[in-house]
């Protein structure tokens, strides 16, 4: 079934809803009992044809806290880190980190 933000016509209920990157174990599930309906929710853009994620050498675009791949989630200051603050990036469309082709953790000041 293709990438939509509509239910399949015709599908009036579904065996398992998977909420968040979970492609694996609907993949598995498909293939253990091919008769479930699997409802997959996810947040984000939809990443097929997006030059940011079918080209690994772009993947400095995913590095900037204003990357359009991915979202960076800053922490508070830390003493352990003498006072700066741990920012983390996590996939920000659908496919999630698997569709980021780099994923780092920056500790900086300037962001």
């Amino acid at each position: 079934m293709p990438i939509s933000n509509k239910i399949a016509h015709g599908v009036d209920e579904v065996d398992v809803v998977i909420c968040g990157a979970a492609c694996v174990v609907a993949g598995r599930l498909a293939a253990a009992d091919p008769k479930l309906v699997i409802l997959m929710i996810e947040g984000g853009e939809n990443n097929a044809g997006n030059p940011l994620v079918e080209n690994p050498a772009l993947f400095p675009q995913d590095l900037v806290p204003a990357s359009k791949t991915a979202v960076w989630y800053k922490a508070k200051k830390s003493e352990q880190l003498d006072g700066r603050e741990y920012m983390l990036p996590t996939g920000g469309l659908l496919g999630g980190g698997s569709s980021v082709n780099i994923m780092l953790s920056v500790v900086d000041d300037d962001y």
